[in-house]
């Protein structure tokens, strides 16, 4: 089964998804943590105006989903085939940059 996420609830429509806090507030109100622990896999589905997704938004919402489940499982579980290459490419480089600074600080 897979569960829709519905972007649009993250910031009223505005164009950008940023600032880290924003992640996380979106984070709580996806109710990742719970989804984490389930089976289902999450689908992702953008807005039409939704223009770019800040890596600091996409650290604040995803750090403790990759941290628990790890990359594999974590990439699995989280489909991202609804969003535009252009947001692709955003997600790809903020989940990039929290595995970096994963390696880095020696988790």
């Amino acid at each position: 089964m897979t569960k829709m996420i519905m972007l649009e609830r993250a910031n009223n429509r505005t164009p950008t998804l940023a600032g880290h806090d924003q992640g996380l507030a979106a984070r709580i109100s996806f109710k990742l943590q719970e989804l984490d622990r389930q089976d289902e896999v999450v689908e992702l589905v953008p807005y039409d105006e939704l223009e770019a997704i800040s890596t600091s938004f996409i650290q604040g919402l995803f750090a403790e989903s990759l941290k628990t489940l790890g990359e594999e499982k974590f990439l699995r579980k989280y489909n991202f085939r609804r969003l535009p290459d252009y947001l692709k490419l955003d997600v790809e480089l903020g989940l990039r940059r929290l595995k970096m600074k994963r390696r880095i600080a020696g988790a």
